[in-house]
């Protein structure tokens, strides 16, 4: 990329983080839990899965297939959030759990996560025995934890359907896979 591309693409970049800040500054002053602040999200959102596009066609990384995956799962994060955000204000009620966007954020990330070690794995090329082993301890001993103190009392809580409870393991075990992948 010659200099003069690069310093465009510099300002461009300056520009869309200004622009950013200065929503998300403009968020919090718009009525709570309203319309406005719902179309302000998902607008911010929807500008990241652009933003990422963008970024993909100008660096044009090696493995660009792998940031397309990961583009798809914030795309259909973006499309969850229309769910969760705009349903209460459009039908005037509580979106009941588990829902609809329930569903779509569970398929965001299961574009997000592979994306996400493969771009891990992508980068580090050869396989580490040793820090797959430390991986594997630090994600162990948290999903220990997240299930004593997250899911298994959710699993007991007979309060709740069955898809329900499985809705609100998947949360947390998603959350350690993200941590696990991110360890590595």
């Amino acid at each position: 990329m010659s200099s003069e591309a690069e310093q465009q693409t510099s300002r461009l970049w300056c520009w869309y983080l200004g622009g950013g800040l200065a929503t998300a500054a403009g968020y919090f002053l718009l009525p709570r839990g309203g319309l406005s602040q719902a179309l302000v999200f998902v607008g911010v959102h929807l500008s990241a899965v652009v933003a990422m596009v963008v970024g993909v066609r100008v660096h044009r990384p090696r493995h660009v297939s792998i940031w397309y995956l990961i583009i798809a799962g914030e795309a259909v994060y973006a499309v969850a959030n229309v769910i969760w955000y705009l349903y209460p204000v459009g039908f005037a009620g509580v979106l009941p759990f588990p829902s609809v966007a329930d569903a779509v954020y569970l398929c965001g990330y299961a574009l997000v996560l592979p994306g996400l070690g493969l771009l891990i794995r992508a980068r580090i090329g050869r396989r580490d025995g040793a820090g797959l082993i430390d991986t594997a301890i630090v994600t162990i001993g948290l999903g220990v934890l997240s299930w004593l103190f997250f899911m298994e009392p959710v699993l007991s809580d007979s309060s709740l359907s069955g898809l329900a409870q499985l809705t609100s393991v998947a949360y947390p075990l998603i959350g350690i896979l993200f941590l696990g992948i991110l360890v590595c």
